[in-house]
């Protein structure tokens, strides 16, 4: 009924039912139908239909008066509605790992944050899985491959290959490893989402899965406040 309203009053406003139809984006037989359902509702005729114009009727004239003004309030609000919903603002808490977020995202908050000026953010920075329903956030950015679930996922790109390091003095004083059954003797510093290592030779090429446990590890948490 509402939609049959604010044609009515576009018609009269326009003074054409074609000009009405394309406003509307609908075909003109399509607009004459739905007049005629309006009038049917009404009982009376509310437009004089000419080949060139249309007019209203007296009885037209009285409804188009008493309808108008609430056909443009609610365009009016329907328009700032959509302005609302289309504005991104408020606060978006995000879970993320440490390690990734005070480096290689730094640059992508700062960016969102300069095209959505209306908005905050709050990091929850964690190098452990967290549960994303549980902990109220309303984004999660996480590295690997993610178990099956209901949440809408999508990958935003690929991470930079790791590679296994020593600094010169603890080589000096332990030598370096020449196998993986060496590997596990050493002092290892791992960051805890990458759990599982896979290690590959550089010369032979030979891959193999690994994930260091018992005193062989030292879980690290590295927190990076700025540039150094």
């Amino acid at each position: 009924m509402l939609d049959e309203l604010a044609l009515f009053v576009s018609i009269v406003e326009t003074g054409s039912l074609r000009a009405a139809a394309e406003k509307a984006s609908i075909p003109a037989p399509t607009l004459t139908r739905r007049l005629q359902k309006l009038e049917q509702h009404l009982g009376c005729r509310l437009l004089h239909r000419s080949a060139r114009r249309m007019t209203p009727t007296r009885e037209g004239w009285q409804y188009y008066e008493q309808c108008r003004p609430l056909v443009h309030s609610l365009q009016q609000a329907t328009a700032k509605l959509d302005v609302t919903l289309n504005q991104v603002s408020g606060l978006i808490r995000i879970l993320a790992p440490a390690d990734l977020a005070n480096d290689n995202l730094a640059p992508a908050w700062m960016s969102f944050l300069a095209q959505y000026p209306q908005t905050r953010l709050e990091l929850e920075l964690n190098n452990y899985t967290q549960d994303l329903i549980g902990s109220g956030a309303d984004v999660a950015i996480r590295v690997g491959a993610q178990p099956d679930s209901l949440l809408n996922m999508r990958k935003l790109g690929q991470a930079k290959e790791l590679l296994l390091v020593a600094s010169p003095d603890y080589l000096a004083r332990h030598g370096e490893p020449e196998s993986m059954d060496e590997l596990k003797l050493r002092d290892l510093v791992i960051s805890a989402p990458i759990s599982t290592w896979e290690v590959q030779h550089r010369q032979s090429g030979e891959t193999v899965r690994w994930q260091p446990q018992g005193n062989s590890a030292l879980t690290a948490f590295i927190w990076r406040y700025g540039p150094r």
